[in-house]
């Protein structure tokens, strides 16, 4: 990036105090990948930064960038949305911040990817109107995986390419899904396959048909608990072994959601 001012919409990801008065943010752009940054002074400043630098805001923010140094000067923000129905729920917000940690982890700063701007202030705003948090979790992995070059087979051997849900012989069999090979294993690829996690064809033609809508259409897929609960385990499988670790608000989700049953 050159050195000047800039001005764009982006989501803030993540927010955590600095020195005195300061405040150090990452920030996912439309135009400029994830960021970061410090606004000096925020957390005195009750006109240009008070209550709009919280984690899950969607921002129109002006900034300098030197040219050298890698922390941006956060000189300006104004709000687009709070999504204060997300941040009023603890589960949905719990979910909002999965959304914004794996934002973060699965890229890196200053890549070039539009659309996944789109792509997390849209499902911020779905969240924000009340549809399934878990569901949307689901959806959404799905998606940043594909706009990141991440995405594993579903309906189709990771291995040999065969098609696995294309005849009715296959769909007697449970799919075997494998993280390190890169997603379903045919029944005749599974030799040396030590670890897996079994999903059902159903599932496997879930995830696919989720990887190929928009975002405005997914409120047309209605999953089951069954897809809820086997989609999770071969997804959170495939994150962790991408990431190297299992992200700390996806185990404060899980803790959650046990104290709500």
């Amino acid at each position: 990036m050159k050195r000047g001012a800039y001005s764009t919409h982006a989501v803030v990801l993540n927010s955590v105090d600095y020195a005195e008065s300061d405040r150090i943010l990452t920030f996912f752009t439309r135009e400029h990948g994830k960021l970061s940054g410090i606004a000096k002074g925020a957390r005195r400043s009750k006109k240009r930064f008070v209550g709009k630098l919280d984690p899950a805001s969607a921002l129109k923010l002006n900034f300098f960038h030197n040219g050298a140094q890698d922390l941006v000067r956060i000189d300006g923000a104004d709000l687009i949305n709070g999504f204060s129905d997300v941040k009023s729920d603890i589960h949905r917000y719990s979910a909002a911040c999965y959304l914004l940690e794996l934002t973060s982890e699965m890229t890196r700063e200053g890549q070039d990817l539009p659309a996944v701007y789109g792509l997390l202030s849209g499902f911020l705003s779905l969240m924000n109107a009340g549809a399934s948090s878990e569901a949307l979790m689901r959806f959404f992995e799905i998606r940043l995986l594909d706009q990141v070059g991440l995405l594993p087979r579903f309906d189709s051997c990771a291995s040999c390419g065969k098609g696995l849900l294309e005849s009715g012989a296959e769909a007697a069999f449970r799919i075997r899904f494998d993280s390190t090979r890169g997603g379903a294993i045919c029944h005749g690829c599974t030799r040396g396959l030590s670890t897996h996690v079994s999903i059902c064809p159903g599932t496997a033609r879930f995830m696919a048909a989720a990887s190929r809508y928009d975002e405005d259409k997914l409120d047309r897929l209605k999953p089951g608990p069954l897809f809820l609960e086997e989609s999770e385990r071969a997804l959170d499988d495939f994150i962790t072994h991408q990431i190297g670790k299992q992200m700390k608000t996806k185990r404060f989700f899980i803790k959650l959601k046990g104290t709500l049953l």
